[in-house]
């Protein structure tokens, strides 16, 4: 940091773009640390301190999608308000195939102009970009200090916009109120690649999977609500959870573990697989004998769905996979069984087809 710091005084804002058009031009693990590192320094003048990052950022755009996961990972990590914002107004001009040019680069005296350059944005960085800054609002709904740089960062942009026509200042809003409309689905990447580490880790009590996916029932219906967590039925009977749908039906969830097995060498239900199966057939029984006192628990509920999650899919064979396929056929969608992998799959699938 001291030689970055040492490097921004001595250099002018000339030379400075010079240096970052050469660090990406040739982009060795060394170089591209240099290049971190000046989203990390703030030590220059004020109007430096906004154009340095605001083109660092932009360079960023040179090394393709590397160079968008760069700015994900920094966007975390950089100081105060100037550099995130940047980092932001980069990906959202990014994500329509633009520039953040408004009110960073107009005052910058033409022989340094000359030097500024425009990164090539390809349909597929600019979809990437769209995401990631889409995965920063989500996430901004639970983390303050995301938060704050997205009302900066929409400020800024606001300023830079009214100074163009108005129609430009409402193409702008409506695509920023786009991106915060689609990421109020909640399915995003950071959930996905959470869940899939606590998949992957072995000696996990069912109560953490249970958890993460009561927080987050996406990943098992997207049309998941809310989820009631721990639902008592009767006198002996606790649900995992209840997931309530946005079309207000219910389905009663049961989580075993990743390494519980569903077959056993024999090709039979596993003891493990058969008891998580007479529980959710208990709960679905109780419901049917007890419905007006489980609508008073769950108002309107019916006949509910039971989804029990079990296994891994990779621990079955071909005849296996094909067996548990007809059970579920054979329960005609009152009682289905996945696997953590299809959780996995399904959720890829999910945030793709949101994403394209």
């Amino acid at each position: 940091m001291e030689d970055i710091a040492k490097l921004l005084e001595e250099k002018s804002l000339e030379d400075l773009f010079k240096f970052i058009n050469h660090l990406v031009e040739h982009p060795t693990p060394e170089n591209i640390q240099t290049l971190r590192g000046l989203l990390l320094v703030r030590d220059k003048s004020t109007f430096d301190k906004h154009t340095i990052p605001k083109y660092v950022a932009r360079m960023f755009l040179a090394l393709g999608e590397n160079g968008l996961q760069e700015l994900a990972t920094l966007f975390k990590k950089v100081p105060g308000s100037i550099y995130p914002t940047s980092i932001l107004a980069t990906l959202f001009s990014a994500s329509r195939k633009e520039y953040c040019d408004l009110m960073l680069f107009q005052s910058v005296r033409d022989d340094i102009s000359q030097v500024i350059k425009e990164p090539i944005i390809s349909d597929t960085m600019a979809m990437r970009a769209r995401e990631i800054f889409q995965e920063i609002v989500a996430e901004s709904q639970s983390d303050y200090d995301v938060f704050s740089h997205l009302i900066t960062f929409i400020d800024q942009m606001s300023t830079a916009y009214s100074m163009a026509k108005s129609a430009e200042v409402d193409e702008m809003v409506r695509a920023i109120f786009d991106i915060f409309t689609e990421s109020s689905i909640s399915i995003n990447r950071k959930i996905i690649e959470e869940f899939k580490k606590l998949v992957f880790t072995v000696g996990l009590k069912e109560e953490e999977y249970q958890k993460y996916l009561s927080q987050h029932p996406v990943l098992l219906d997207p049309l998941a609500k809310t989820t009631i967590s721990k639902q008592k039925l009767g006198v002996d009977l606790i649900t995992d959870f209840v997931i309530k749908k946005l079309n207000g039906e219910y389905v009663i969830v049961e989580i075993e573990k990743p390494s519980d097995m569903i077959f056993t060498k024999n090709n039979d239900f596993t003891s493990q697989f058969t008891h998580a199966l007479g529980q959710i057939i208990d709960f679905q029984e109780w419901i049917e004998s007890n419905i007006a006192y489980a609508q008073k628990l769950m108002p309107n509920i019916k006949s509910p769905p039971c989804l029990l999650v079990i296994g891994r899919r990779d621990q079955l064979n071909d005849y296996q996979q094909n067996k548990l396929k007809r059970f579920n056929i054979n329960s005609n969608g009152r009682v289905k069984v996945i696997t953590f992998d299809d959780i996995l799959e399904n959720a890829e699938h999910l945030y793709r087809n949101i994403h394209s």
